[in-house]
């Protein structure tokens, strides 16, 4: 049986590298274990930094897994923690909701400030802002 705790939690009380991810990378795209993840990750969500919700977010937009209620728990941890996400996380997040069509507003307007502070840093060129706008 899978045990989805271990695979959403490695070390069972930190979020790490999450499974849609890791199946991206190998390009398995298995419905059955999506939407397990999916009913398993809402409640889980609020413990992710934000690496852990644009790699879950990017995994399963990656993958055509579209689960609103899903995004909905990645953009509502997402909206606490915008001024701590990194630039590649941003930049996935954008993606992430843009591919899935899932509109959330309120996220956008939240990293918008984020975004347009990295336009005015020198260290972010123009392939950040393609990645961003992808």
């Amino acid at each position: 049986m899978l045990c989805l705790h271990e695979h959403v939690c490695p070390d069972a009380t930190v979020p790490n590298k999450l499974l849609p991810h890791r199946l991206l990378l190998l390009q398995i795209p298995h419905p059955p274990l999506f939407n397990a993840l999916s009913a398993a990750a809402p409640p889980l969500v609020g413990r992710f930094n934000t690496q852990n919700l644009s790699d879950l977010a990017w995994g399963c937009a990656s993958l055509g897994h579209k689960d609103p209620a899903l995004f909905d728990s990645i953009a509502n941890a997402a909206l606490l923690l915008a001024g701590q996400c990194s630039n590649h996380s941003l930049a996935d997040l954008c993606w992430a909701f843009a591919t899935n069509e899932h509109a959330r507003l309120d996220l956008f307007a939240a990293l918008t400030p984020e975004i347009t502070a990295n336009l005015q840093d020198e260290r972010f060129g123009a392939q950040w802002l393609a990645d961003t706008l992808w």
